[in-house]
């Protein structure tokens, strides 16, 4: 119904962020990403954004920074994560998010972040995130990381190991 209606797509928008870190990085176990700390600053910040609790200056694999975004939906893990593949430059990583969408078939959508935090010009349609969705699934273990509700981040350069636990 209203597949072609624009509309806020919250933390969906992290699907993306999530397709496009499998698809750039070949090593999710032994690439290591830095949320830096530049980055903790509102929306993220706020009292309600939901958090993997990593830290500014914390260095995590790849791969839990992915658990962290689909997980617990964490807000900072996929800032951190297009800044990472943004090359130090987020507005890089919007670029890359618009230009993947539209190589999807995406034909209604406009990405302003890689976490879904409610932003001007940042919608979709649900025929669009459709679409992305069902690529993503094609990725590998992608469907594994959405299925799992539970994940441990092994201890970091700020802090021991914890667990995650799913949202939903």
């Amino acid at each position: 119904q209203n597949a072609d209606e624009q509309r806020s797509v919250a933390s969906l928008t992290k699907l993306m962020t999530a397709l496009l870190l499998m698809e750039n990085v070949s090593d999710l176990e032994n690439t290591k990403i830095t949320a830096e700390r530049s980055l903790y600053v509102p929306p993220i910040t706020n009292p309600d954004s939901s958090t993997a609790d990593i830290w500014p200056g914390e260095t995590v694999s790849a791969l839990s920074m992915l658990y962290a975004m689909m997980l617990p939906s964490a807000n900072e893990a996929a800032e951190a994560v297009g800044y990472y593949l943004g090359n130090g430059n987020l507005n890089n990583f919007y670029a890359l998010m618009n230009a993947r969408a539209a190589a999807l078939g995406c034909t209604n959508t406009h990405f302003v972040n890689p976490h879904g935090l409610d932003a001007d010009n940042h919608y979709s349609t649900p025929r669009d995130m459709a679409k992305i969705a069902q690529y993503a699934l094609s990725l590998p273990n992608f469907s594994e990381v959405c299925e799992s509700s539970r994940y441990t981040i092994p201890q970091t350069n700020k802090q021991g190991p914890r667990t995650l636990v799913t949202t939903w």
